[in-house]
């Protein structure tokens, strides 16, 4: 019983030390996304993370749309050649589409090349309505076939993918599904691996970034839909062996990319390469948020400074004009001074003409007799005081009332 315990101890560690390091470097590696899997054509599971965790399928879901069709060509049910009646239910589905109008007649391989390449939902519905004779019929097969499949957690409500709430799938039945699709229609990757196709003259571009890009990826497909973000099923060949990398929820199509490109790494290479992480230079951003905030107060003490500048020139003008209205007002009021006294002169000078020649009228007579003389003399002097007290108060009278009521006198 001790060597029986002994032994079973012994085979124990011996399997704990030659499986451990690829547990451990598959447990360590994260994949940034929401779930993901990484298994061969044999079903082998070489990496898993989440994979159960329900979540949209979005445009992947048209691979199973395209394992019914070529299904039913396979079964004599159907032809590439076969020309498709476009409906207006199928040429207003919502983007992405490869173009198609109502009414015109499409053949059959066109389509699988517009939702296989460019994820055409106007190609997909086609396809499900030749089929099935309506989308809801081409719904039940596509649910029967996912069940046979064995892919237990997935439901689907429409052959496109687009945002619905019940349909739902995992990244270990996407996996199935991949697989069975590959080992059953190897030739679809004549069409998978297209990274443009032209429809009519307007030339559209797979989403798939892998192809080109990543040494031995030849398909599979793509999708996007807010409910689960961006998703990928892959495949590459490399040395005679074919793996199958599934990642869904990830956060950009880059990440998508660089992701899936990691978990094909890892399968061919038994290490991770490292992850690419971005990082946002905060420091950076603070300083040119700084220096904005710099650029914007200069600017704001310069408009300041400059409308001070403006004020300060129209207070000076203002001022200069007050100035030089008192003094124009000063300069007018001596004018008209000035004047006043002028006329008074004047008058003055006139009354004294008249005064003289008055005396002189009168003297003339009075040298007669000296008495008369010294009588006119006195009278001519009385009347001519009269006279000058009379313009003196003329002249004052008008002077103390402008006193009065002219501000700029002080």
């Amino acid at each position: 019983m001790a060597n029986r315990k002994s032994s079973l101890l012994f085979v124990f560690l011996v399997l704990n030390t030659l499986l451990l390091p690829e547990i451990v470097a598959a447990k360590s590696a994260v994949i940034d996304a929401r779930s993901a899997i990484l298994v061969d054509l044999s079903g082998s599971v070489f990496f898993e993370q989440n994979a159960d965790t329900p979540i949209a399928p979005a445009s992947i879901t048209k691979v199973l749309t395209l394992y019914l069709v070529f299904e039913a060509i396979e079964g004599g049910r159907a032809h590439p050649t076969d020309l498709v009646t476009i409906s207006r239910n199928a040429a207003a589905a919502p983007p992405t589409r490869m173009g198609l109008k109502a009414g015109e007649r499409v053949p059959l391989g066109e389509l699988i090349k517009g939702a296989g390449v460019v994820s055409g939902n106007d190609a997909a519905m086609a396809l499900a309505e030749y089929l099935g004779g309506n989308e809801k019929n081409f719904v039940t097969l596509m649910n029967l076939k996912a069940k046979q499949l064995g892919m237990w957690n997935s439901r689907f409500v429409n052959p496109s993918g687009l945002p619905a709430s019940a349909q739902i799938t995992t990244a270990r039945d996407v996996a199935k599904l991949s697989i069975a699709y590959l080992r059953r229609f190897p030739d679809a990757l004549d069409i998978h691996c297209q990274q443009k196709y032209t429809y009519k003259k307007v030339t559209r571009s797979n989403a798939n970034r892998l192809l080109g890009t990543c040494p031995g990826v030849d398909g599979l497909k793509t999708g996007f839909v807010n409910a689960s973000r961006y998703n990928i099923t892959a495949t590459a060949a490399r040395g005679g062996k074919r793996l199958v990398a599934v990642v869904l929820g990830a956060s950009t199509p880059r990440v998508r990319t660089t992701e899936t490109t990691r978990l094909l790494e890892f399968g061919y290479t038994g290490a991770f390469p490292k992850a690419v992480v971005t990082v946002k230079n905060t420091t950076s951003g603070s300083k040119m948020k700084s220096a904005k905030s710099g650029r914007r107060t200069k600017v704001k003490q310069q408009s300041a400074s400059g409308k001070s500048k403006i004020a300060g020139k129209a207070g000076t003008k203002q001022n200069k004009t007050k100035v030089a209205t008192k003094a124009s007002s000063k300069a007018a009021a001596q004018t008209k001074k000035a004047a006043s006294a002028t006329k008074a002169k004047g008058k003055t000078a006139a009354t004294k003409s008249k005064a003289a020649v008055r005396k002189k009228g009168s003297s003339g007579p009075a040298k007669q007799t000296k008495v008369a003389k010294t009588s006119d003399k006195k009278k001519g002097s009385k009347e001519q005081q009269t006279k000058e007290s009379s313009v003196r108060k003329k002249i004052e009278k008008p002077s103390q009332v402008k006193k009065k009521t002219d501000p700029t006198q002080t």
